[in-house]
């Protein structure tokens, strides 16, 4: 019994440890679309559609916009980023 007890207990942690060794780097990476129905907007009218893509490459990160506004014309935009790998000393003033 303290065998079969002992080999499940291993297994258990084998796979544990498993999830995040498969987890992203980047944990905001990936492709996140617009839902309307979930949304409020203060000012302004929404776009139709909209879907945002966030690459993380390196030392890098890209994102990429595209959908349709409100009055229904295509809009296609986004930027790419240089990260640090370090950070920056605080200074005392």
């Amino acid at each position: 019994m303290k065998r079969v007890f002992a080999i499940g207990s291993v297994l258990v942690l084998a796979l544990a440890a498993a999830g995040p060794m498969r987890a992203q780097s980047d944990a905001f990476a990936g492709t996140w679309k617009l839902n309307l129905a979930k949304s409020k907007y203060n000012a302004g009218t929404p776009p139709k559609s909209e879907v945002r893509t966030y690459e993380a490459t390196g030392d890098s990160e890209k994102l990429t916009v595209n959908g349709i506004s409100a009055d229904g014309s295509r809009v296609t935009w986004g930027y790419t980023v240089r990260l640090f790998a370090k950070d920056s000393p605080k200074k005392r003033f």
